[in-house]
């Protein structure tokens, strides 16, 4: 087992085969890089508090690492310590400072501190070391729309953000915000339901649309969506290997 295949398990969140190909891995890595494995595992399984204490682990052993660093100041922010994540990302940064991954990681930080200024320079950073990244590029356009109320040129940088990953919803969204500002309600409903066909738990795009008399639109996303769950439930049903009852178990009986 590579650990390229532990990864993708974890993207897809697909928790039972990335477990399984974290034991294999044991065995072909070393200390240092299997305790930051395990702790990306813990955290996407939820178990944030166990996560950081892996990466808290791997950095005893390599504390020169900005993977690990970034890593931990990630766990920091899932847990609402900013102050502490701000640390932990600027390390990163210090370490590494031709990273992309770890400038956006400090401007989400900074971002989430409302230290918008600090935000945009290392999101600047990001996009001039890596130009391709949809999360960049919407959080720039944010922060444009908030420190200059500049809603065109942030429409620009979610169009941007659009063009590299049009699957990426918060991108959609934050567009349908920008263009109900400059008027265009076409565009924001287009946008909003974008963002709602790919996140149907995306709030600010629900009352968007409510908002903007479009009820009657998100009942039908809500709707498809459940006929798609349905659908999907049923598949599952229908391929599940039924269980077979060991020879002479006991059957249980209800008095």
């Amino acid at each position: 087992m590579h650990e390229q295949d532990f990864l993708i398990h974890l993207r897809k969140h697909n928790l039972k085969r990335a477990r399984s190909a974290l034991k294999e891995l044991r065995r072909s890595v070393d200390r240092t890089r299997f305790l930051y494995l395990e702790g990306l595992y813990l955290r996407e399984r939820g178990d944030l508090e166990e996560a950081l204490k892996r990466f808290d682990m791997a950095l005893v052993l390599h504390l020169s690492d900005p993977e690990l660093w970034m890593a931990k100041a990630s766990a920091l922010e899932d847990l609402g310590k900013i102050e502490m994540a701000k640390r932990a990302a600027d390390r990163a940064c210090r370490l590494d400072p031709g990273n992309a991954r770890a400038h956006l990681l400090l401007g989400r930080v900074l971002y989430a501190m409302k230290d918008y200024s600090g935000a945009l320079l290392e999101i600047d950073t990001s996009i001039e070391l890596d130009g391709h990244d949809a999360i960049s590029l919407t959080l720039k356009g944010i922060i444009i729309s908030i420190l200059e109320e500049d809603y065109s040129s942030a429409l620009s940088f979610f169009d941007r953000a659009i063009e590299e990953d049009e699957g990426y919803s918060k991108a959609w969204s934050n567009r349908g915000v920008a263009l109900r500002q400059i008027g265009d309600r076409t565009g924001a409903v287009y946008s909003f339901q974008k963002c709602l066909l790919l996140d149907g738990d995306n709030e600010t795009s629900r009352r968007m649309l409510i908002s903007l008399g479009e009820r009657r639109l998100v009942d039908d996303i809500d709707g498809e969506r459940a006929r798609k769950e349905a659908r999907r439930k049923h598949k599952e049903k229908r391929h599940r290997k039924p269980h077979k009852k060991k020879k002479g178990a006991p059957s249980i009986v209800w008095e």
